[in-house]
């Protein structure tokens, strides 16, 4: 049976999952759409209607990286929920603006214009390098917070 303290401590970590994910929920949503407004178009139309690769690959490994982050900063600090929620917001927030700062350079480092070559109907190896920038960063911030 379980007892009245174990039901506190399940309500406890409950509580804890859902201001989490709430916080992880808006530093992804937050990295959507600043990938969205450094790229021609809306992301979301170009992902779902166009059903176009190289947004997908740019959109989803941005993600990927944000998780990455957002995962370490809540276990490194999950001890102490008030301030593993500051973490990992402001970690996430980092991350995010780190990840724009990665795709801006990576534009001035290479031929082109990254962003309408990301957007093109046919496959590009653009966007596959732009990936791999983001987990790279995404993983070497997410490092750093332990």
């Amino acid at each position: 049976m379980i007892t009245e303290t174990q039901w506190g401590d399940i309500a406890t970590g409950l509580g804890a999952l859902l201001a989490y994910v709430a916080v992880a929920v808006v530093i992804l949503v937050l990295g959507f759409v600043l990938t969205d407004l450094t790229t021609p178009g809306k992301l979301g139309t170009l992902i779902c209607t166009d059903r176009n690769v190289n947004a997908t690959i740019v959109a989803a490994t941005n993600l990927l990286a944000v998780g990455a982050i957002v995962t370490m900063a809540i276990w490194s600090t999950h001890d102490d929920f008030a301030y593993g929620l500051v973490t990992t917001a402001v970690f996430g927030l980092v991350g995010v603006l780190l990840l724009a700062a990665v795709d801006w350079l990576v534009d001035k480092l290479t031929p082109g214009y990254l962003p309408e070559l990301i957007v093109g109907q046919q496959f590009h190896p653009a966007s596959v390098f732009v990936g791999v920038a983001h987990l790279v960063i995404g993983v070497v911030i997410a490092v750093s917070i332990t």
